[in-house]
């Protein structure tokens, strides 16, 4: 009895009405061939997990924009612009320039710790 006559017999409503089963493309296939991944499944997205939030590329401009976002580094840098005109200026730029820059390698600092732990996680989940 082929597979097609079971299919038949399985899906037949009564003897009037008989379902006539087309053989598919995978009949014709071996085993190995069936489970073989199509083009379609090839270009399909992983089950990969990925929550880190920057590339290498794309890492120092986010993050430096990320770090404006900090009520504390914009008032630093306004600071240090202030000190940068003459006429306003009260001390040497420099000495309010080392605070603001320090204060946004800091968080440039802490960011790129927490990417790079992410990045850790999510090797070893994935």
């Amino acid at each position: 009895m082929s597979v097609s006559d079971k299919l038949v017999r399985r899906y037949s409503t009564g003897l009037k009405e008989r379902i006539t089963i087309i053989p598919t493309i995978y009949e014709s296939l071996t085993n190995e061939e069936q489970f073989m991944p199509s083009k379609e499944q090839d270009m399909a997205p992983t089950n990969k997990i990925r929550s880190t939030r920057f590339t290498p590329v794309s890492f120092l401009p986010i993050c430096l924009l990320l770090q404006y976002k900090k009520v504390v580094v914009c008032f630093y840098s306004f600071n240090t612009i202030m000190q940068f005109i003459p006429a306003i200026s009260t001390n040497n730029p420099l000495v309010s320039l080392i605070p603001t820059i320090f204060l946004i390698l800091m968080g440039m600092g802490k960011e790129l710790y927490l990417e790079c732990k992410r990045l850790k996680d999510d090797k070893a989940i994935n």
